[in-house]
């Protein structure tokens, strides 16, 4: 073989191990990651968020109109909705895990992660790996399931420091509103409310339409409002959308929630009738400011209730403040117009 063709063929040779070499690097070197890569776009267009974490615990967001359903079952709470948006419109890359450190980083990622999957119109778009704080606790390990990325790299949000991982959390009690009715008030057809104590006069309130109300006295019906107040009824109406339990009562006091059933004597019942639905009944029972106290003085100023949707399988048990259920919970001759 004469000597150029030996060359030739060495620098082939040569050429296509280098050739190989760089196809087989890390090929997001070769990537656009810009600062924003990891961001959601286009916010309006996700329709789920799904989130599970390594001990199988998961979280299903579900948009629904302006208001987001966890896991099928109720309401999200609008805060942690906007907490979780936050880091994925906002968060931005701070700094590159090293070469030597990748891979170590994927392992760890993969035992400790939150997965996040997001949806657009129904479709899967994006799957992120939320990972552990960074040491000085200023930036979060992020990691994405797209094809040639093959480092996670660090992020924070500008101007927030902290670490974004318990943002996704799966915990589907803490996801749930506080917030005690979903519905728009002005959707309103009535709202009633029911006192155990016959000294206090039960009532319904009644939109009438074209901006008309009417009050009726369901102690006595030959005293219901000839001319009631339109505005401080619609009043009444609105703080249905103002309403927030304090907390739900946990599953594991179970002592507790049988005796809230089946001991504790009802306060009084608010039913609200909305278009197109079934009326909803709130139960409200009496919960004495110190228990030990009452069990002397049974007359003692109630200024907390225990709160349940009646009508559920198993409803679970909210506590309600005395002023927050004032909001509803009125004297008949409130609702009187003024001379």
């Amino acid at each position: 073989m004469k000597k150029s063709n030996i060359i030739l063929l060495a620098l082939l040779i040569v050429g296509t191990v280098v050739f190989f070499i760089f196809k087989n690097r890390d090929r997001s070197n070769n990537m656009a990651i810009k600062a924003d890569y990891f961001q959601v776009k286009d916010t309006q267009s996700v329709s789920r968020i799904f989130i599970t974490d390594i001990n199988g615990n998961k979280v299903t967001l579900d948009r629904k109109g302006h208001n987001w359903l966890v896991n099928d079952k109720f309401t999200a709470d609008r805060s942690a909705i906007d907490n979780l948006f936050e880091p994925l419109t906002k968060m931005r890359i701070k700094a590159t895990v090293s070469d030597n450190d990748k891979d170590e980083m994927i392992k760890e990622m993969t035992v400790g992660h939150r997965k996040v999957e997001v949806y657009k119109n129904g479709e899967l778009d994006r799957v992120l790996f939320v990972g552990n704080a960074t040491a000085d606790g200023l930036g979060t390990y992020m990691y994405a399931e797209d094809e040639g990325l093959e480092r996670p790299y660090i992020v924070h949000i500008p101007g927030w420091n902290g670490n974004l991982g318990p943002r996704f959390f799966t915990d589907e009690r803490s996801w749930r509103s506080l917030k005690v009715f979903a519905f728009n008030p002005v959707s309103i057809e009535y709202l009633q409310v029911q006192f155990s104590n016959p000294e206090l006069t039960s009532y319904r309130l009644v939109n009438e339409g074209k901006g008309k109300t009417k009050v009726i006295n369901l102690s006595n019906a030959n005293d219901s409002l000839v001319q009631a107040d339109d505005n401080k009824v619609k009043e009444v109406f609105m703080n249905c959308g103002k309403m927030y339990f304090e907390s739900y009562i946990k599953s594991s006091k179970k002592g507790l929630i049988d005796s809230v059933y089946e001991t504790i004597p009802v306060y009084a019942s608010i039913e609200v009738k909305v278009q197109n639905q079934d009326p909803q009944l709130l139960i409200l029972k009496e919960f004495p400011a110190d228990e030990k106290l009452a069990e002397l003085d049974p007359n003692m100023l109630i200024d907390r209730f225990y709160a349940y949707f009646d009508g559920e399988a198993k409803p679970e048990v909210a506590v309600l403040q005395r002023g927050m259920a004032a909001k509803l919970l009125k004297n008949f001759d409130r609702f009187e117009k003024s001379n």
